[in-house]
């Protein structure tokens, strides 16, 4: 920021040393930050905290949005699966479900179940979509790992 306020002091004849003059710039602003004790929070510094948080914090809508563009990732990838495929996904991936009970449900061995796995979590992984979709519920705590 100080670096941003004082740009006009920075002489464009000698651009060639832009990045000397930058390290000695942020070398002092450490070490007068270094020398204050305590540190009062200025008015600016508020100011810009706030603005920070408020730019960082996501909207209602705009997580919303994102809920929904995650499930279309979902609904797409497992469109594009065979009915089986498609079975294994919803029943290990969505529902979190291990591989005895999928194996049970689906009449498979639970070396399939593995294989399935893998392959199904190789193709995800080619896909930012589905990555994110898979990683918000590993975060939720609402499926399992691909």
């Amino acid at each position: 920021m100080h670096i941003f306020r004082n740009r006009e002091a920075f002489d464009l004849e000698r651009a060639d040393s832009f990045s000397g003059w930058l390290a000695v710039l942020a070398r002092r602003r450490c070490l007068d930050l270094l020398r204050r004790r305590t540190p009062p929070p200025s008015s600016r510094e508020l100011e810009e905290a706030e603005a920070v948080g408020w730019l960082a914090s996501a909207p209602e809508q705009e997580a919303a949005v994102e809920d929904a563009e995650l499930m279309e990732a979902v609904a797409a990838f497992k469109a594009r699966l065979k009915p089986s495929w498609r079975s294994f996904f919803e029943l290990h991936f969505v529902q979190g479900l291990d591989y005895k009970e999928v194996a049970e449900r689906l009449s498979i061995s639970k070396i399939r179940c593995k294989y399935m796995r893998r392959v199904l979590a190789r193709r995800a992984r080619r896909n930012p979509g589905i990555m994110a979709a898979v990683g918000r519920q590993i975060c939720e705590g609402t499926g399992n790992a691909p």
